[in-house]
């Protein structure tokens, strides 16, 4: 049995009168009878009695209409509570950064365009070590901007830009007077990473692995610490441009670029778990805009 059926059925109950309850639910009274038939057919019982091509509704039937009315006001209520929360995501977007090195101006521009959207930005850091079949369900995440790869089971990927490595170094560093620096002059150097255990900090490791760089030191700090610490430890940092929030005013810093040059992928990371709601669907295209005019304006 299923809601229509019952709908039928309760509107049968409702005028004990074939004629009238097809007229209310405007389909033709033979369709709705053989319908009563298949119902009654399935339960194994009669619903109605018939009387002088009357029907009047028996003991079974009462039965059925007393919980059939809860049935279909739970499934009407069911129904609205559905419905609201549909449109609730399609209204709101939770999105996680996974490192301060995304340009931020996107999420305003993004805001600006969709003034129907309720956006909500939460740092969120996420290793790259894959323990997690999908880390982003249970926190709170529709969409993660995050650097790549990110190797876990049920999440979505997609890349959208690229952006290049930097170091950043104090006034008086001997790489100071430089304009890049090759990779492999940093053996031995103090490095800092903008967390350990941050995609960020996976990447550096993994990298300096690569090119077997064996730092003297390696420690991590938040990002509001690194201009401080490298300048009092004459340390050195990796930074993408993104991530200088905390050094667009100090003249203690310079940027090098790392020579050969070296980038990591940025895109969006979400759960396949979880239908993509409209909103998610919106930011998505918003990126997707966005990056292929930057990209047709760098050309």
């Amino acid at each position: 049995m299923d809601i229509t059926q019952l709908k039928y059925f309760l509107t049968i109950a409702k005028y004990q009168n074939i004629t009238q309850a097809s007229n209310e639910l405007n389909i033709a009274q033979p369709a709705l009878s053989m319908s009563l038939a298949r119902m009654e057919e399935m339960l194994g019982v009669k619903l109605f009695e018939r009387r002088k091509r009357k029907l009047y509704i028996n003991t079974y039937g009462e039965i059925l209409q007393k919980y059939g009315l809860q049935m279909l006001e739970l499934y009407e209520k069911a129904m609205g509570d559905i419905e609201a929360e549909k449109n609730m995501s399609e209204r709101t977007l939770s999105v996680g950064i996974s490192d301060w090195g995304f340009p931020r101006n996107i999420l305003s521009d993004f805001v600006e365009e969709n003034p129907d959207i309720d956006l909500n930005v939460n740092l969120m850091y996420l290793s790259n070590s894959g323990q997690d079949a999908n880390p982003l369900e249970g926190r709170g995440c529709d969409v993660l901007i995050t650097p790549l790869p990110v190797n876990y089971e049920y999440v979505c990927v997609k890349e959208y830009y690229r952006e290049r490595l930097y170091i950043i170094v104090p006034r008086g560093h001997r790489f100071c007077e430089q304009r890049e620096v090759d990779l492999r002059e940093l053996e031995g150097e103090h490095i800092y990473l903008n967390g350990y255990y941050s995609h960020f900090g996976w990447f550096v490791r993994q990298l300096l692995e690569e090119y077997n760089v064996t730092p003297g030191k390696l420690d991590a700090c938040t990002a509001e610490a690194l201009p401080k610490l490298v300048t009092v430890q004459n340390a050195l940092a990796f930074m993408v441009k993104g991530m200088n929030l905390y050094m667009e005013n100090s003249e203690e810093i310079r940027f090098l670029p790392i020579a050969p040059a070296i980038y990591r992928s940025v895109g969006l990371a979400w759960s396949s778990l979880r239908a993509p709601t409209k909103a998610m669907q919106t930011f998505a295209g918003f990126m997707e805009k966005r990056f292929k005019r930057e990209e047709g304006e760098e050309r």
